[in-house]
């Protein structure tokens, strides 16, 4: 939900431009099963908001 709060605030201020190189989530190296992996996506709710009907909320951004 981070990631979908960020994306419509920078919106509303007319965007926010990409991160600097050596703090974006694709330098985050973790172990999976002895293999070196990168975190390459983010992951966004399906149905964020208990007050609304809207669906897939990040399509798009």
């Amino acid at each position: 939900i981070s990631f979908l709060g960020l994306a419509n605030g920078g919106a509303r201020v007319s965007g926010i431009g990409e991160a600097s190189n050596f703090v974006r989530s694709d330098n985050v190296v973790i172990q999976v099963n002895g293999n070196s992996v990168r975190l390459r996506y983010v992951n966004c709710p399906f149905a964020p908001f208990l007050d609304t009907n809207e669906q897939n909320v990040c399509q798009g951004k």
